[in-house]
């Protein structure tokens, strides 16, 4: 038999040690009454917060029904929680993503599936942290360029000069693409 968690249900547990059942079932309803008061003569002690209805009360008298199955409490069904969906990107934070991932493929898919994931997450990272970059009102290239460089380290086994090489070429494109995105928003205007 499971033992019940809840505290209050620990309070009303009622085992067999403590209740000693009939063997047979009677059938007659003078003999159920006779079994509920055999039973309800034993000391227990039952707390008022069971669920449990008696029709037996403690005057003597006698009811034909008696109740002794607890009543059952519905459960709610376990709420999962939805993360929000990411806010969309905007144009120059696409197109900066565009530039982040180019000529990179070969090099991702080489890589185990674990630095994948890293590499990945550090991506973004990087990725957001450029969007708050070029949202400045003066933009700084040395540290978009540290930033890129750093996300690039993440790739093993491939050479320094070509990562800060990639990271130049990758910094003057989204320099580029930052002074269009003002000239359109300039235009606008």
């Amino acid at each position: 038999m499971a033992r019940p968690t809840r505290p209050e249900d620990k309070q009303a547990l009622v085992t067999q040690e403590q209740i000693s059942v009939p063997e047979q079932v009677p059938e007659s309803t003078e003999a159920m009454v006779a079994t509920v008061e055999q039973i309800s003569s034993t000391e227990t002690e039952v707390s008022p917060e069971t669920n449990f209805e008696t029709s037996v009360q403690e005057s003597g008298q006698e009811s034909e029904s008696v109740d002794l199955l607890p009543a059952v409490e519905p459960v709610a069904a376990p709420v999962v929680a939805t993360p929000p969906p990411p806010p969309e990107k905007d144009r120059l934070e696409k197109e900066v993503e565009v530039i982040l991932e180019e000529d990179l493929m070969d090099l991702y898919l080489k890589l185990p599936v674990d630095q994948q994931a890293a590499f990945k997450a550090k991506g973004e990272e990087t990725l957001s942290k450029i969007r708050v970059l070029l949202n400045a009102s003066k933009i700084n290239a040395k540290k978009i360029f540290s930033l890129i460089g750093e996300w690039l380290k993440m790739i093993p086994g491939v050479n320094n000069f070509f990562l800060a090489q990639e990271a130049k070429i990758k910094t003057d494109k989204i320099l580029i693409v930052a002074e269009e995105e003002k000239k359109r928003a300039l235009d606008q205007l």
